[in-house]
C-alpha cells in the first residue's frame, strides 16, 4: 500500500495539470502506471491487461452489476508477474471522485470478484480528484 501511495502522490506533483484539466481515466490510469513501474521493479505493471495466460479474464460474480453468469473483466491496472497467478500483487480499478455511487459499487463488486478468481493481495479502488478539486488528496480504497 505504501508503494501504491507513493505513485499516486507522484501522479498529483508530476501531473497536476491533466488533473486539472479533468481528463480521463484511462489517461490518469496509463500515467499512474508509469509512476507504479517504478516502485514495484520486481512485477509487470499492466494496463488494462484482460489475459490469464492465452484466454481472456472471467469472472463470475452475481448482482445487479453483472452482465452475464461469467463477465469478461479489464481491470484498469494489474501489478503481477505475467504468467504467474501466485504472484498476482494488485489488481485496480481507477475512477474519478466524480463518479456516481452505484458505479463505485460495481467496480467494488468485480474487484472483489477478480481479487478472489485470481489470486491478487490486493483490490484497489482509486479515486482521484480531478477538475476544480485536484489539489485534494487522491483516495485508495482497499477492497476486500
Amino acid at each position: 500500500m505504501e508503494r501504491f501511495r507513493v505513485a499516486t502522490e507522484a501522479l498529483q506533483l508530476n501531473d497536476a495539470l491533466l488533473l486539472e484539466y479533468d481528463v480521463g481515466e484511462r489517461t490518469i490510469a496509463a500515467k499512474l502506471q508509469q509512476y507504479l513501474v517504478g516502485v514495484f521493479p520486481s512485477h509487470d505493471v499492466d494496463f488494462e491487461y484482460n489475459r490469464r495466460g492465452l484466454d481472456p479474464k472471467r469472472v463470475t460474480w452475481t448482482g445487479a452489476c453483472s452482465e452475464s453468469d461469467e463477465a469478461l473483466v479489464l481491470p484498469d491496472l494489474v501489478v503481477h508477474r505475467r504468467g504467474d497467478d501466485q504472484a498476482n500483487l494488485v489488481v485496480c480499478e481507477i475512477k474519478k471522485r466524480s463518479a456516481t455511487t452505484a458505479l463505485l459499487e460495481c467496480d467494488r463488486q468485480k474487484l472483489r470478484a477478480m481479487k478472489s478468481a485470481f489470486h491478487y493481495d490486493y483490490a484497489l479502488l482509486v479515486l482521484v480528484p480531478t477538475g476544480k478539486d485536484a489539489g485534494k488528496d487522491i483516495a485508495i480504497e482497499n477492497v476486500d
